[in-house]
């Protein structure tokens, strides 16, 4: 199954699947990040400790990295 499709240096933005696969990452990735943000945000809005919101913030972020 080889493909003998070519596609022009600059041209990919007006390739349809390649833009739909490019905004599918985008999105996935935004939402991959959102609770990294999202959860320490509220912890430390309800309790206002900074330090509770690096607790919360911690394991999560040393659980994705890797």
């Amino acid at each position: 199954m080889s493909s003998d499709v070519t596609v022009a240096p600059g041209r990919l933005r007006a390739n349809r699947d390649y833009v739909l696969w490019w905004v599918g990452n985008l999105a996935s990735g935004a939402g991959k990040q959102f609770p990294l943000v999202a959860m320490p945000l509220m912890v430390l809005l309800l309790t206002g400790s900074p330090f509770q919101a690096r607790l919360v913030g911690s394991p999560r972020r040393c659980r994705t990295s890797s």
